[in-house]
């Protein structure tokens, strides 16, 4: 497996938008379900936006960026709150707000996670060499007590949330790289994908192994092509460009693009 050095280009390719389709407008024929866009960010980073969350309010949006730019907007105009330039050395491929809304947690391809205060952007804690390669994934616990981080390096680590201190880990945890982790709604699992095409499920203190799954797209509720964003009712929504990130605060969603457009959308049942 080989990939080109420049890291925009690793990300994803450039793909064309469907002819027959008209760019960010929601897609009704033979409809389960509708999203309608809300509001739209144009040149939101000056590269991708490989991650985007909701705060717990709903209010706030985070995205990080290639650009190594973290912004936070408000989610319902899209304009601009605070922003941190050069907020890691390299792509930031992963932010997440904690459950209090009070602070974000972000991961690099620089080695590093670092937290800072959800409202300034301020830095509160990092750790340096977090892993022994790119940082793919974070995310808070649901207590918000703890921060899960998965790594091209096949680890997944588990540190305190408040010093980053390491509580637990699990070497070689996948085969290939790892490219997300989430905590379960009770914070008692861990669930990782990655490269090999797998999905495990981790107990969440032990980092035990819980389940195995190859990779089955069956159960999932929306799935990305290119440009499209797709529920598996058969709603769609066509972005002019890759879209890399994808957050969800139900009914309202939150999409990055690969060239840089910030998109807020919203599920009509």
């Amino acid at each position: 497996m080989s990939f080109p050095q420049n890291e925009v280009s690793v990300l994803g390719e450039e793909r064309k938008t469907p002819e027959k389709e008209n760019p960010c407008t929601p897609t009704t024929g033979m409809i389960a379900t509708v999203i309608n866009l809300k509001s739209e960010k144009t040149n939101a980073h000056s590269s991708y936006i490989n991650s985007v969350a909701i705060s717990p309010d709903g209010k706030a949006i985070v995205s990080g960026s290639t650009d190594k730019t973290i912004k936070v907007w408000d989610s319902d105009s899209l304009d601009l709150l605070t922003e941190k330039a050069n907020a890691h050395s390299r792509t930031i491929s992963s932010v997440d707000f904690s459950p209090d809304g009070s602070k974000i947690v972000s991961g690099s391809w620089d080695k590093t996670i670092k937290v800072w205060d959800s409202a300034t952007l301020d830095l509160k804690t990092e750790k340096t060499n977090a892993h022994s390669n790119n940082v793919s994934s974070v995310q808070f616990s649901p207590d918000g007590s703890k921060i899960v981080s998965g790594s091209w390096d096949k680890t997944i680590k588990v540190w305190d949330a408040a010093t980053l201190d390491l509580k637990t880990e699990k070497t070689n945890a996948h085969s290939d790289w790892i490219r997300s982790v989430h905590f379960s709604p009770d914070g008692s699992k861990i669930v990782s994908g990655s490269d090999d095409r797998t999905i495990k499920v981790w107990d969440a203190e032990s980092l035990m192994m819980v389940e195995e799954r190859w990779g089955d797209k069956s159960e999932e509720v929306a799935e990305r092509d290119g440009a499209t964003l797709r529920l598996k009712e058969g709603g769609a929504f066509y972005a002019p460009s890759p879209l890399v990130s994808v957050a969800v605060h139900w009914p309202r969603l939150v999409a990055g693009a690969q060239s840089g457009e910030l998109y807020h959308l919203e599920v009509q049942e």
